[in-house]
């Protein structure tokens, strides 16, 4: 729940950050940031934030969890879809929180220009609090920019990253 928690609220300042500060954008992230990996029953391999990592841990689950984690942001999208209450574009959110800007994600390996915007700030702020939450008292934003500008640097990626490094600043 931590994780789901400062996931949405660095969703949210870079949102606004951008200028994407509407009430229906920050309620479209909080719902993203706590429906993404709901289909996950495994805290550590929900820790994991691509198939490659997986593999170098793969031994450490079973075969149903790690069928689980390649399959969990399709099956999350589809829970998603199934509650009339959440608005649109949120499974589409779910669906792409591990896509990767150099195309390596899942689970469909967008490019960047085919991943959507709202997705692509998730997928930014994702990385941010994994990073946050990993290194706690040694996390720094301007080393977490510098590390990560050439990772961010094509697509719908380049004007999230741009806030980022906005944020860092003010």
């Amino acid at each position: 729940s931590q994780h789901s928690v400062l996931l949405a609220h660095v969703a949210c300042c870079l949102a606004k950050e951008m200028s994407w500060g509407s009430d229906s954008t920050f309620s479209k992230l909080v719902l993203g940031a706590f429906m993404h990996d709901v289909s996950l029953q495994n805290p550590k391999i929900a820790k994991l934030n691509s198939l490659k990592q997986l593999e170098a841990v793969k031994g450490e689950f079973s075969d149903t969890e790690v069928k689980a984690f390649q399959l969990h942001p399709s099956t999350a999208a589809d829970l998603v879809r199934t509650m009339q209450e959440i608005p649109p574009d949120v499974d589409l959110i779910v669906l792409q929180h591990h896509e990767r800007p150099d195309g390596s994600g899942f689970p469909r390996g967008l490019l960047p220009n085919y991943i959507a915007p709202l997705s692509v700030l998730f997928i930014v702020a994702h990385e941010l609090t994994q990073q946050m939450m990993e290194r706690a008292d040694q996390f720094s934003l301007p080393e977490f920019v510098e590390s990560n500008k050439a990772v961010f640097n094509g697509g719908n990626f380049k004007k999230v990253f741009a806030a980022l490094e906005k944020m860092q600043v003010t």
